[in-house]
């Protein structure tokens, strides 16, 4: 485990659960962030990535959910005006334990959630990869390619931990499910709830192009090709 204080300070960010081992990219342009990202460049680089609840104004200490992600800044691109552009790479699901400040911005207690990386050293490592490709695919069409371009990382990264982490920050699916996922106890039981989804997905996916065809089947938009 990487050396990382248990008082971090937390940035709120709506609809975006980060995940160990993705990578976040963010603008910081408001006094609050801007003040949290200087302290953790000049120490240990890391802060808490958490979620504000529906409804509620992010930065509020109060109206987050629990449950975050510990991450390090990996990359930042500071600008003459303070504002800065950075990328963010996930360390650990956390519990914020305590709130310890809300100015110049939030900062908590945190607990790591030791999870470990079951998802890539139990028996059959390699299929569960190669069926999170195959779900993955049929959920959504055309997004194993884009990743594949865009995420920049080995298939075989950390036994396909990463892929997985990935998959789970950037699926469509409601927030709270997320936080769900990265709740889990491990990452073989995050596989088995992330696999679900995809195969509902896949399958609303399947029925409404079988529903298609069925209906061109029936009712051709040329009528004198029948």
């Amino acid at each position: 485990m990487s050396t990382m204080p248990r008082e971090l300070g937390v940035f709120s960010h709506p609809n975006t659960v980060l995940f160990p081992g993705a990578l976040l990219p963010l603008h910081f342009d408001q006094p609050r962030s801007m003040a949290l990202l200087a302290d953790a460049v000049a120490t240990h680089r890391h802060l808490v990535v958490a979620v504000p609840k529906l409804g509620m104004e992010a930065g509020c200490c109060q109206d987050v959910y629990p449950i975050g992600c510990a991450g390090k800044v990996i990359r930042h691109e500071p600008f003459p005006d303070g504002r800065s552009d950075l990328v963010v790479r996930g360390c650990h699901a956390v519990d914020i334990e305590e709130w310890l400040a809300s100015e110049p911005y939030p900062k908590a207690r945190v607990k790591v959630r030791e999870q470990g990386d079951c998802f890539a050293t139990a028996p059959g490592a390699k299929e569960r990869v190669q069926e999170l490709y195959d779900l993955l695919e049929l959920a959504c069409p055309g997004s194993v390619k884009k990743l594949r371009e865009k995420a920049q990382i080995e298939d075989g990264a950390r036994g396909g931990l990463d892929l997985l982490h990935i998959v789970a920050m950037y699926l469509p699916v409601d927030v709270t499910l997320k936080l769900e996922w990265l709740g889990c106890a491990g990452s073989l039981p995050r596989w088995r709830l992330i696999r679900k989804k995809l195969c509902e997905l896949a399958s609303t996916r399947t029925m409404g192009k079988i529903c298609l065809e069925r209906y061109s089947d029936r009712y051709p938009q040329d009528p004198l090709s029948n």
